[in-house]
């Protein structure tokens, strides 16, 4: 197994457990040839360029609301997480 940072250390993520996947060093292999250290932004944006014909669009939604395009900002069904990834219980 290996170690992979869902944020990568070069955009400001930690060793901290709630960044860090375990994930078979093939895999992380094959991730990292296909996305480098690219935001979830980006490798959507090389997914759309590249791979899918024009009836799809790959997306990425940030779930914990920021910056949320407005075609999702009213849908009820996202969960919203906090920074270690847990579902936060609304207040």
């Amino acid at each position: 197994m290996s170690k992979h940072h869902r944020r990568p250390r070069s955009q400001g993520g930690s060793d901290a457990e709630y960044n860090l996947s375990f994930v078979p060093q093939s895999e992380h292999h094959h991730w990292h040839s296909f996305a480098g250290n690219l935001t979830p932004e980006e490798i959507c944006e090389k997914i759309n360029r590249k791979f899918l014909c024009t009836e799809y669009m790959f997306v990425c939604i940030r779930r914990n609301g920021d910056a949320l395009h407005p075609i999702w900002q009213n849908r009820t069904d996202l969960p919203v997480l906090s920074e270690s990834g847990e579902p936060l219980v609304p207040k």
